[in-house]
Order: C-alpha cells, then structure tokens, then sequence
C-alpha cells in the first residue's frame, strides 16, 4: 500500500469512530492496517449495533441482528489481521445518531486526548448517521486537542464529489479487503424475497466502496 502524495499527519493513537458495524472496514480497512504496520496505536469506537439496516423485515429480530453484525465485524477484522484491534460500543440508536450529537461528543471524549487523531466519516457523506458521527466527532476532537480525520464512504456510492487530500492505493491488499467485506453477509446478502429483506449494499454501490483507493478529505 502506499499513500498519494503523502501520509496524513496521524498522531500515535488513532480512533476510529464507526457509525454502524462495517463502515471502518468500508471506509478505512487499509488505512488501519497500514497505521497498525507503522505502529500506531488503533482502536474502533462502535456508534450504532446497525439494528436498524432491515428495521422492515420480518425475518430477523433486532437483537439477532446486532449479534449477527457484531459477528461479521469481528470476522472482517480477522481477515484483516486487525483481531487485536479493541473495539468498544457506544449503542447509539441506529438511524437516529443525529438527535444524540451532543451525547455522542461526549461520550468520545474520555477516548481522545492530544496525542490522538480521531477517524470520522465525511462531514458530507450524504448518510444522517455518518454525518451526524463527523459533526460530533469534530466537536468531541476540538475540544480534546486531538486531530480529526475525515473519509468518504457512501459519498463515493453517491457520486458526491470531493477532493481528496491524501489517497491511500490499496494494491493487492485490495483483495484482501474485499474478502473481509464479504464477511458482512446481513448486508450483502437477502434474507428473503421482500425488498425489505435486503440486501442493503447492492453490488454496483459495492464497487465503489471496495475500489482500489481509499480516501482522506480533511485532517483538522
């Protein structure tokens, strides 16, 4: 892997704060690898338990549902060689993390300090979740004197367009990526006939977010 032009200006220890189980993979698995290679400190702060992807359905429960997620995570980073990553859960509500921001700065904070560089997605990644994660976490890192790191995810699905100050070329790793996106089969993959089975991610989205780059708009 190697960065375009240069690395961002990561701290010792870096944070990164996932709105639902799977975004630190979709948006940042290489950047992690590469971070934990270069032997910084990374940990993942779980926003949601993406209890809400199939709200609709019928054929699985809310509290199968974040036990399955939970599961596929853990077997993503596997893959990844991140298994010793610590992951920690915040259990905001899933689709609602904008009417917490402010509990959610807060509850960033104890994980931040000034040796910290705090990951968030996009403040305009064109997902209320992963939007409202951005304007919490760049709240929570002022105030903690840590830098904050912004990286497109679903702006990439949208179209959203952006100018990325530093890319990461995943190379062969992008093989490795897929396959440990391909561990979040609840997302990937129906569980039945009804569209509000799923899946959530469609295979064109899929592409995207599985390309041979990853993206860094803002270090703060």
């Amino acid at each position: 892997m190697r960065w375009q032009p240069d690395a961002p200006p990561f701290r010792s220890h870096v944070v990164v704060a996932a709105p639902h189980p799977d975004d630190e993979v979709l948006g940042c698995a290489g950047m992690m690898v590469w971070l934990v290679e270069a032997g910084h400190d990374v940990r993942i702060v779980a926003v949601t338990d993406g209890a809400a992807s199939h709200a609709e359905s019928s054929r699985i429960e809310p509290a199968e549902l974040v036990a399955c997620r939970a599961l596929e995570r853990d077997r993503a980073l596997d893959r990844l060689g991140l298994a010793d990553v610590r992951t920690s859960r915040l259990g905001f509500p899933d689709a609602s993390v904008r009417d917490h921001e402010g509990e959610l700065a807060g509850a960033l904070l104890p994980e931040l300090d000034r040796e910290t560089t705090l990951v968030v997605p996009w403040r305009h990644d064109g997902h209320p979740d992963h939007e409202a994660v951005a304007r919490a976490g760049r709240r929570a890192a002022a105030d903690a004197g840590a830098s904050c790191c912004e990286v497109p995810i679903w702006a990439r699905v949208r179209g959203r367009r952006c100018r990325p100050r530093h890319r990461l070329e995943l190379g062969t790793f992008r093989g490795q990526k897929c396959a440990a996106v391909g561990e979040f089969r609840s997302q990937l993959v129906a569980l039945g006939p009804d569209p509000v089975d799923g899946p959530v991610v469609h295979p064109a989205e899929l592409a995207a977010l599985t390309s041979g780059t990853e993206w860094v708009v803002s270090v703060t």
